[in-house]
């Protein structure tokens, strides 16, 4: 004898249909009820899985990190600390060696080329070379950057002379190294306070007279003189 749940399923999964040909009572499945009922379970099925992940990640999450107890007098102490550290690094900032490298860093921007920035005795000197080798560029390069750390560097009230000694990779020795300097360049804060440098920085002709040092390797002599002729 079929059982309770066996009819109930059957009279909501089966519609009864009359056969035309014997004309008896058939009972076949109903496929959308079907298709509903597994919807259902499906998306019970799911629910299920994600309260029991859910109740699975509370329990086997680790307890948060208990603070340790705080002395007052120890926490004042460590933000003096941080608040002197901080204010130590600002000072450092304004040191002239920090505010030559920085011009160094703004004006030539190629640390891999530069060989060194000193101040001593008030002469900041800053030797580097430059990935060049066009003997006309170099010229222009080199004078460039000088009106521009001259611009800058006589701020700093530790520098009086400044020089600039440039170095480039088309000028080379006998073992294929650059270790003559294209152009050395110099002049002192009197002297240096007298130019506007952002007028003259491309009138190339002024730096002869303007500078206490100009120094140009012989092998750009031709360059130079076509330089300076042209700009007169």
């Amino acid at each position: 004898m079929p059982s309770t749940w066996s009819i109930l399923l059957k009279k909501y999964f089966y519609k009864a249909k009359v056969d035309p040909a014997t004309k008896q009572p058939i009972s076949k499945p109903d496929t959308l009820k079907i298709g509903l009922a597994a919807s259902l379970l499906f998306f019970i099925l799911i629910l299920v899985v994600i309260l029991i992940w859910s109740l699975l990640s509370l329990l086997l999450k680790p307890p948060p990190d208990t603070l340790p107890d705080t002395n007052p007098e120890q926490n004042i102490e460590l933000e003096k600390q941080r608040q002197k550290e901080a204010s130590e690094a600002a000072q450092r900032e304004k040191t002239p060696q920090a505010q030559l490298n920085k011009a160094y860093n703004e004006i030539v921007g190629a640390p891999d080329f530069l060989k060194e920035i000193t101040l001593i005795d008030g002469t900041a000197t800053f030797r580097y070379t430059i990935n060049e080798t066009d003997k006309l560029t170099i010229l222009k390069t080199g004078y460039q950057n000088f009106a521009d750390f001259a611009g800058r560097v006589f701020n700093i009230k530790e520098v009086e002379k400044l020089t600039l000694i440039l170095y480039a990779t088309g000028i080379i020795d006998s073992q294929g190294q650059s270790t003559t300097p294209a152009m050395t360049l110099e002049i002192s804060s009197s002297r240096a306070e007298k130019v506007n440098w952002e007028q003259n920085k491309f009138r190339y002709e002024t730096y002869p007279k303007n500078l206490d040092v100009n120094k140009i390797n012989s092998i750009l002599k031709f360059e130079y003189q076509s330089l300076i002729k042209k700009e007169q």
